[in-house]
């Protein structure tokens, strides 16, 4: 991909129409902070959630974050 085409592919970010897709990014990045800081305070509890993702009990998805980290 050259400059070119990568400059016409590119969405704008705080276009209208992407709002929702940039929301949801958004709150899925602030969902993973939340996990890391849930694996500080109490892993047992961090490592049950991670487990309810794998196992497709959550309605959300999976975490960037990994309890392995």
């Amino acid at each position: 991909m050259n400059q070119e085409n990568y400059e016409d592919e590119v969405a704008d970010a705080f276009a209208p129409e992407n709002f929702n897709t940039v929301l949801l990014i958004q709150m899925m990045r602030v969902y993973d902070v939340l996990l890391a800081l849930l694996s500080v305070q109490d892993p047992t509890k961090a490592a049950q959630l991670a487990e309810m993702h794998e196992k497709g009990l959550t309605f959300t998805p999976a975490p960037a974050y990994s309890v392995e980290e």
